[in-house]
């Protein structure tokens, strides 16, 4: 990210925490084709299994939405245990999942920077270039992952009216509301 002008490297925007933690979790149901929900990303910051949750279905609906924006170490934290990534990904500026991913997951990495600290720009272009040889031969030219996978298509927001707060119904209105989800209304 260029401290100047805002943007990262190829020019877009900054991703807001609402759209890391959007993706991160489309990227959890990659697997099995269905993204976990609210209270299973609440249960993924339990700090044992069995234990409460350190973050509740509510707190995960306001970080997703946006409402909360700004939230704490601890909770970021607990966000990056849930997803599985790593914690800086989720901090303003630091955009590059895949970078960070392979720093936090390789230590041979970390050794890679730090032995072109100081080297300036020629000593990384010259550590980039031996890393595409390197990828060449053992990964038989397969490019690099995109630095952030591609965001999914944002939800569309609610609007069936419902209120944010939950209310006791009656057992019609419950049974009503029931059958308007299973038909997807």
């Amino acid at each position: 990210m260029d401290d100047a002008t805002g943007q990262n490297a190829d020019n877009s925007p900054p991703l807001s925490l609402a759209e890391k933690l959007t993706m991160l979790r489309a990227m959890q149901g990659e697997a099995d084709g269905r993204e976990p929900t609210l209270r299973e990303l609440a249960m993924a910051t339990a700090p044992y299994p069995g234990a409460k949750a350190a973050l509740s279905t509510g707190a995960w609906s306001d970080l997703l939405s946006g409402a909360t924006s700004n939230p704490s170490s601890s909770t970021i934290g607990s966000l990056a245990q849930a997803l599985g990534c790593p914690q800086p990904f989720l901090l303003p500026g630091w955009d590059g999942l895949a970078s960070l991913s392979v720093y936090a997951a390789e230590p041979e990495a970390r050794r890679a920077l730090r032995t072109i600290s100081g080297l300036g720009e020629e000593g990384a272009a010259l550590l980039a270039a031996a890393a595409d040889r390197i990828r060449e031969e053992l990964a038989g030219g397969t490019s690099p992952p995109a630095e952030t996978p591609n965001l999914p298509v944002a939800a569309e927001p609610n609007t069936r009216g419902r209120p944010r707060t939950r209310k006791r119904l009656s057992f019609d209105e419950a049974a009503r509301r029931a059958a308007e989800d299973m038909e997807g209304r």
